[in-house]
């Protein structure tokens, strides 16, 4: 973690970990590591649903985040994009190892589009297949192709709630028009895509969140991930007695409260959505059809 935050030596910037994370300013500007040692990394121990290939190797080519959602903490320490000739050392190191598989962990991959067209450009230079996390507003067809060609086979995007009023209210302002249209251009280009939604935050409701169910099936998504609103450190929605509840809830149970709804009731509604995600006959079809490597159907039956 100090290693990127403080960047270059000469670009040293003091921070605080205290019950809340603070720093004393947002960081932005480059940034640059040795690359790290994968060969030291017990890889074989991990695992990550539709990746192609094992073992994988997790690789930052930007870090933080410049958007504001208040509900995420990744924009309070700014933002910072890896230098270029720094990349290629990492990537070089792993294509050496023979890996076959990275996951790009940027919080938003494309957010700085200039860097990231010529990160594209490095990567095809490389065999690897990837995946990353993005967003639906910044995702085009030049991009998505772009994309494709340099490897990328899964984009997991933040849906987070078919309210767009609640979004709104939360810094993510996302229509459900260009969501719709960034998964369909996705699945166009042969980009499977993976939908993360947020169930229960403060404001949401009932019909929000029967709502978004519907949107998830909706959108058809290779995998859906239904997550109970928590609260991230540093942000506006962390509260004073956060620590004790939060690890008592850890997501597996409701962190707020929703008015004339009970506990019981939002953790239905959240089983109930993975319910009628994934136990289609459909759904279950389609994933057979797509296996491609052996890796794929070990993993699968390992899911399942």
């Amino acid at each position: 973690l100090s290693i990127f935050l403080s960047g270059r030596q000469n670009e040293s910037k003091s921070v605080i970990l205290q019950d809340k994370y603070t720093h004393s300013e947002p960081l932005y500007g480059g940034f640059s590591y040795p690359p790290p040692r994968h060969d030291l990394f017990p890889m074989a121990l991990y695992r990550m649903p539709y990746h192609l290939y094992h073992p994988f190797a997790s690789v930052l080519t930007d870090f933080g985040c410049p958007y504001n959602c208040s509900f995420c903490n990744s924009h309070i320490i700014g933002y910072r994009t890896r230098e270029i000739e720094n990349l290629v050392k990492e990537l070089d190191l792993l294509a050496t190892m023979g890996i076959h598989q990275i996951f790009i962990k940027d919080m938003t991959f494309g957010a700085k589009r200039s860097h990231a067209l010529k990160v594209l450009d490095v990567l095809k230079g490389y065999h690897f297949r990837w995946n990353c996390y993005s967003r639906a507003d910044i995702l085009d067809e030049e991009l998505i192709i772009k994309m494709r060609e340099a490897g990328c086979h899964l984009v997991q995007i933040g849906v987070e709630s078919a309210d767009e009023g609640l979004m709104e209210r939360y810094g993510k302002k996302v229509s459900l028009e260009k969501t719709k249209k960034t998964f369909s251009l996705l699945k166009k280009n042969g980009i499977k895509a993976g939908a993360h939604f947020i169930l229960g935050l403060p404001g949401d409701t009932m019909d929000g969140i029967e709502r978004t169910i519907r949107l998830a099936l909706e959108l058809r998504p290779s995998y859906a991930s239904f997550n109970l609103a928590m609260p991230r450190l540093g942000t506006e929605m962390e509260a004073r007695d956060w620590k004790d509840k939060a690890l008592n809830s850890s997501g597996k149970k409701p962190y707020y409260s929703m008015p004339g709804v009970s506990e019981g009731e939002i953790i239905r509604l959240r089983n109930m959505a993975y319910r009628k995600f994934y136990m289609r006959a459909g759904y279950i079809l389609k994933l057979i059809a797509e296996i491609r490597t052996p890796y794929q159907l070990k993993n699968l039956i390992s899911q399942a």
